[in-house]
């Protein structure tokens, strides 16, 4: 029975929704039960009667479709780990400090001051759990922890805040959709160093590291070993703030982070260099196994991290679909990769990585049948750099949507750094692996495709670098919201469909999306700006906005140093009608009164409803509470860690609700 064309991409969707409706409304074990049962009664009773008319192919499609999503539902609740009665975060106490044990999973990119790490946690205060930690270590600490390394600690345990400003980058969110949901702060005293225990986190750290370390030969400056690193090894946390933001306003972020296309490069180098192994018996065999075997291994290499695992299952289906000569439909293979992937992983779908990249292959799959239509020459060399061109231009289209959502900035000059950074890439990866190869086998012939590599490396940096300066062509600050991003993948479908069909009737659909693109772009406007707000920003210099009649007023003595949170709210607001006042010492909003002391404290006739408490004020805030008596303390990033910690015993003595930004984020008055 033939329902869709393409039935694995509409199972997939299917598959996809349920995971994501389970992740917003989190049903019950017998919630779940109930769908599942309702799902697949309905799915063999329909199969069991089914007849070759119209009728039972809609009942059967909606019957499979129905068991896709209730499978999604199913492994989103399964996956998510608070639902385990096992998990840590049912033997929290509600007391402040806990005591737990646990293994090192992973090293972060460490901050200034800490170390960070992943810990998988097994025991909580005396109750053996499960579960991962966010936990961040004094650098001062003697011993540095590496994956493997099992620890005791004392600690309190915290949430992850949410948004610390708003419309700017949800930590916390990120995190729980990788099982992570609180963080411990922990000092040398506050922690005991077990053993050290040997298991895949372990390994696979230790053979990056010696890996890594082979490169020391070559004595490599830091900026070409961390752009090395993040090539072959997806380690991006050497890379600094510089090289990534050059990178980024050249629009080619993307090769910073191991995705299909050096996976792709890794297959098309694979097949050519077994190419001879198909003229001896079993020889297809044997290059299938060995294509697979390399393609997993580069994946380990890498710590089969969500992208990486997306392009080797995708390319280990098309391998495999080549070897039993057959011509799998690229939709199919494409869907098949994701489905193996999300029922594998339910969390993969909310990777941006995951995203972009299946948005990006879709968008080459669907435009690449017009490519032939840009071929004015037989000449190979021109068709490479036409191909390279149009590939460029079919994976922006796919990835606009998302770019605009996630990264909220359009480089306009992507199409000319990639017609030469995706050939140096190709090289730099072959180069790298080669060298690293090498490295072990014959040092000193290392040596000097080591000096090539550098010098390849070197050229991609400079050509980073001039792309990026032209600053003016990099559209920054874009206003764009999750609605319409999903409008603008509807005009997109449409373009397409009039580009297939050619006939005025999906012209006028096309347009027709585009006109609801603008209706919706001023929909969200205006719903924005007929909201009203007060915000008191997390700053380390005071930062308050008033938003009302569609203007926002931001308060500060330190514009330059606030301009990046001032854009970020400026864009999530769809406003750009703003002004910015100093600080002021008493504020009115709506039925509220908030006194703001920032030095010293003195009183005002009408009483303030909310304290808002900056700049490290040296005030007596018992004497002033009892002055006053606000119903809201609120004290910014601005105040020391000692005086906050003191103001929050303060007001909990005396039951007035407390607030530090630095703990909680923003504060909002709506």
């Amino acid at each position: 029975m033939k329902v869709f064309t393409y039935p694995l991409i509409p199972f997939t969707i299917f598959l996809s929704l349920g995971i994501l409706t389970n992740s917003y409304l989190n049903f019950s074990f017998e919630q779940i039960l109930v769908l599942v049962g309702i799902s697949i009664g309905s799915f063999f009773a329909i199969w069991l009667q089914t007849k070759n008319s119209w009728k039972s192919t809609i009942l059967f499609g909606i019957s499979t479709y129905l068991a896709a999503f209730s499978i999604g539902v199913s492994i989103q609740h399964f996956h998510f780990q608070p639902n385990s009665t096992q998990h840590y975060s049912h033997s929290l106490k509600n007391e402040a400090v806990f005591s737990g044990k646990g293994i090192i999973v992973a090293n972060l990119k460490s901050t200034s001051k800490n170390t960070k790490h992943i810990l998988s946690i097994t025991e909580c205060n005396s109750e053996k759990t499960t579960g991962q930690l966010l936990i961040y270590v004094k650098k001062e600490a003697s011993k540095t922890l590496i994956p493997g390394d099992e620890i005791v600690f004392i600690s309190e345990c915290q949430e992850i805040p949410k948004n610390f400003n708003p419309y700017q980058f949800d930590y916390a969110t990120y995190l729980e959709h990788q099982n992570i949901f609180h963080q411990v702060f922990l000092k040398e005293n506050d922690y005991l160093f077990i053993n050290h225990k040997s298991n895949w986190n372990s390994f696979w750290f230790q053979l990056q590291k010696k890996l890594t370390e082979s490169f020391d030969i070559h004595k490599f400056d830091d900026k070409t070993q961390a752009i090395l690193n993040s090539l072959l090894f997806g380690q991006r946390k050497l890379l600094d703030k510089e090289t990534l933001t050059t990178y980024s306003n050249a629009g080619i972020i993307h090769i910073l982070a191991i995705s299909g296309l050096h996976v792709g490069i890794l297959y098309l180098l694979l097949i050519t260099l077994l190419k001879p192994l198909k003229h001896i018996p079993k020889g297809k065999l044997l290059s299938l196994l060995i294509t697979l075997f390399l393609l997993w291994s580069f994946a380990v290499l890498t710590g089969l991290s969500a992208s990486v695992t997306r392009a080797v299952t995708m390319f280990s289906v098309i391998a495999i679909g080549k070897f039993l000569n057959r011509n799998t439909n690229t939709y199919n293979t494409v869907a098949f990769s994701a489905l193996l992937l999300l029922l594998f992983n339910p969390n993969f779908i909310f990777d941006v990585g995951f995203q972009m990249s299946y948005a990006a292959v879709l968008a080459i799959v669907a435009f690449h049948p017009f490519f032939k239509y840009f071929y004015f020459t037989k000449s190979k060399t021109a068709r490479f750099f036409t191909d390279l061109i149009l590939v460029s231009l079919a994976a922006q289209i796919g990835v606009l949507p998302l770019s605009l959502f996630y990264f909220n900035q359009f480089p306009m000059l992507f199409l000319l750094a990639n017609i030469v950074v995706i050939p140096l890439t190709t090289l730099i990866l072959w180069l790298g692996i080669s060298t690293l190869v090498l490295n072990f086998l014959f040092p000193k012939l290392a040596l000097l495709s080591g000096e090539i590599l550098k010098f390849c490396i070197s050229i991609l940096n400079l050509y980073a670098e001039w792309i990026s300066s032209f600053e003016k062509l990099v559209l920054r600050n874009i206003s764009f919201s999750s609605t319409l991003c999903l409008v603008s993948y509807l005009v997109i479908f449409l373009f397409l469909f009039w580009l297939y069909k050619r006939t005025f009737q999906y012209f006028k659909y096309a347009l027709l999306g585009i006109i609801c693109l603008q209706i919706c772009f001023l929909f969200t406007k205006q719903l924005s700006n007929t909201s009203n707000e007060m915000i008191f920003f997390n700053a380390k210099n005071s930062l308050i906005s008033i938003k009302q009649n569609g203007k926002i007023n931001f308060f500060t003595n330190e514009v330059e140093l606030n301009s990046e949170t001032i854009n970020h709210y400026k864009r999530g607001s769809f406003n750009d009608s703003i002004e910015v006042y100093p600080l002021q010492n008493i504020y009115a909003y709506h039925k509220e009164q908030i006194l703001v002391i920032d030095s010293i404290y003195y009183a005002i006739e009408e009483k303030p409803t909310i304290l808002f408490l900056t700049n490290n004020p040296n005030i007596n805030l018992e004497r002033i509470l009892t002055e006053t008596h606000p119903q809201q303390v609120i004290a910014d990033n601005s105040n020391p860690f000692y005086k906050i910690e003191h103001w929050k015993a303060t007001c909990a003595k005396r039951k007035i609700p407390f607030h530090a930004t630095a703990e909680k984020g923003f504060y909002s008055l709506k």
